[in-house]
């Protein structure tokens, strides 16, 4: 009996281990020697990076200047906002008539980094007559439009004006050489007319010596002359005398 109950339960056993769940794992390692370098990266570009916070703007009114040659024209801008890091660039424009926006581009170059608040003059040798217009980039990132227009500079040619106006520039220009020219020519002047002045006083005495000496020698020959006749009378008295006596 005690044999029969000791197969029952390794039946029992035997059969539930069978029944149960069981799991099975793989794993493989592997060693890799090897060198990791770190990455590198350039320094950043100012003129490619983020925006400087630098903004610029034109300064002046509309110019008009009368000239029939070759004519330097100049404006200012000025940065208003912080420094600039590094260039931005202008060109310009120009039309015959009407706005220079639509008319061809003449001349480029290169604004240098402003400061601040500073300002500077961007200038074009301007060589016939015509409406010129200059127009500027902002620094990369700025939030605006990233350009901006000048006022307008007029060149007429007024040949008459402008041949006066040369000749001021030139008598302007020959006082500025020489500063003390004018009061040279002033003291120069001055001392022709005082020659002339004792000149004129050394004439008028001779005449004055001339006038008294004639008058002087009228003078001597009428007294001479009442001599004469004096002595004619006295001389036919004595005359007349002598032959009553008689």
């Amino acid at each position: 009996m005690i044999k029969i109950l000791a197969i029952w339960y390794i039946a029992i056993f035997t059969g539930s281990y069978l029944s149960s769940n069981t799991s099975a794992y793989f794993s493989s390692t592997s060693e890799v020697n090897g060198v990791l370098q770190a990455g590198t990266w350039e320094k950043e570009n100012p003129d490619n990076g983020p925006w400087d916070k630098s903004s610029l703007s034109f300064n002046g009114n509309d110019q008009t200047i009368n000239s029939c040659s070759t004519t330097n024209i100049s404006v200012d801008i000025k940065n208003s906002g912080n420094n600039m890091e590094g260039q931005a660039s202008y060109e310009v424009y120009y039309a015959e008539n009407g706005n220079p926006k639509k008319g061809v581009k003449v001349g480029e170059g290169t604004i240098l980094a402003i400061s601040s608040n500073d300002s500077i003059s961007l200038s074009y040798d301007a060589e016939k007559p015509g409406n010129y217009k200059f127009k500027a980039y902002q620094r990369p990132g700025h939030p605006g439009q990233g350009e901006l227009w000048s006022q307008t500079i007029s060149i007429t040619c007024d040949k008459q004006s402008d041949a006066s106006s040369t000749n001021d520039g030139k008598d302007t220009d020959k006082n500025q050489d020489n500063p003390n020219k004018t009061d040279s020519d002033q003291s120069n002047l001055d001392s022709q007319q005082n020659t002339e002045s004792k000149q004129s006083d050394k004439q008028n005495n001779a005449d004055n010596q001339s006038d008294t000496s004639s008058s002087k020698n009228n003078a001597e020959k009428v007294e001479s002359a009442e001599n004469a006749n004096q002595q004619a009378n006295d001389n036919s008295q004595n005359a007349n005398k002598d032959g009553a006596n008689k």
